[in-house]
């Protein structure tokens, strides 16, 4: 933060991000600051900052009136463009809004002298190996919590997960390891398989091997998966779905990439997620068009180079954004 901004501070951008009381003038300082494009990516962690030291706060706040509020300034609309927003971008300020919740629920089932253990992953995916010998994948922007010696000595296995991880336990049948999120539990033996939990959407488990047990917390309805299969909450209907799993949602861990005859709606959201940037198609006919590749730790510039060929489309990279024109697909 620039040292001549005298009326900035942590404080004041914290205060109005969670919609505190502020002076008109407070405010207006800070919404002027949060107009320079250069600021975001301050005001992001300053933000996630903040959540992590509420993690063992007793206090309760209004987690989507802050989100809605952080989303307006740093994730803004442009028109009526097609335009895709990154989820991990999303989650930079989201991650900690759950982080807080989940604060708050690991409380309830702990004793306050009691060590615990944060495990957390920043700007880069990060690697982990629990005294198991289990080990843990977090994503960008991702937390684990769980206290060690409950960890090592119970007769369960239990860790708490804010945002995304990818997980190759150890197999212990008399200790079974529980992931809980806000929304659900996750219990197995020993397997592996994917947990993401965003910021007011469900929680999202794939499995890659073995048996897992998911039981969402509202239905207290259990649903089994095994391996290649993943499981979402239909919206119309608020249930468990279990379906084939869609395996470019490890991309981050496996670095590689497959399409098999999918729309370029689907892959671009797929580039949008993975590389962390916009996405704006000019002509949205193009979002149907049909591709077939494998990209294996490739470069963005590369599979974009591959699209364009593909589809005759023209393509422009810049800073954050991918800019697509093109006459679509007959």
């Amino acid at each position: 933060m620039e040292e001549d901004q005298l009326h900035i501070n942590e404080s004041l951008i914290i205060s109005y991000l969670i919609g505190d009381a502020l002076s008109d003038e407070q405010r207006t300082v800070v919404e002027e600051w949060l107009e320079d494009e250069r600021n975001h990516e301050e005001a992001r962690e300053i933000y996630q900052s903040w959540e992590l030291s509420q993690l063992v706060s007793t206090e309760r706040t209004d987690a989507d009136k802050a989100f809605k509020k952080v989303a307006g300034k740093l994730f803004p609309q442009e028109g009526n463009k097609t335009r895709i927003i990154p989820i991990r971008w999303k989650i930079a300020v989201a991650a900690a809004v759950s982080l807080f919740i989940l604060g708050t629920a690991l409380w309830k089932f702990s004793d306050q002298e009691e060590v615990k253990q944060v495990l957390a992953s920043t700007v880069e995916s990060n690697n982990y190996t629990l005294a198991d010998s289990s080990k843990i994948s977090l994503n960008k922007q991702s937390t684990l919590t769980y206290y060690q010696e409950r960890f090592q000595k119970s007769s369960t296995r239990e860790v708490w997960l804010q945002g995304e991880a990818f997980f190759e336990v150890e197999a212990q049948p008399e200790r079974p390891f529980i992931v809980h999120t806000i929304d659900a539990t996750i219990t197995v033996i020993g397997t592996k398989f994917l947990v993401k939990k965003e910021l007011n959407s469900p929680t999202h488990v794939l499995v890659t091997e073995g048996r897992v047990q998911v039981v969402y917390s509202e239905s207290e309805e259990k649903v089994f998966l095994n391996a290649a299969e993943e499981v979402t909450i239909a919206q119309e209907e608020n249930k468990p779905e279990v379906s084939s799993s869609n395996v470019n949602e490890l991309y981050w861990k496996t670095g590689v990439m497959t399409f098999e005859n999918k729309s370029l709606k689907d892959v671009l959201h797929t580039l949008s997620d993975e590389f962390n940037i916009f996405v704006d198609v000019k002509n949205e006919s193009i979002l149907s068009c049909k591709l077939t590749a494998t990209f294996k730790k490739q470069s963005l510039e590369t599979i974009i180079k591959v699209i364009e060929t593909t589809h005759d489309l023209e393509c422009h990279l810049s800073s954050d954004t991918l800019r697509i024109n093109g006459n679509g697909c007959l």
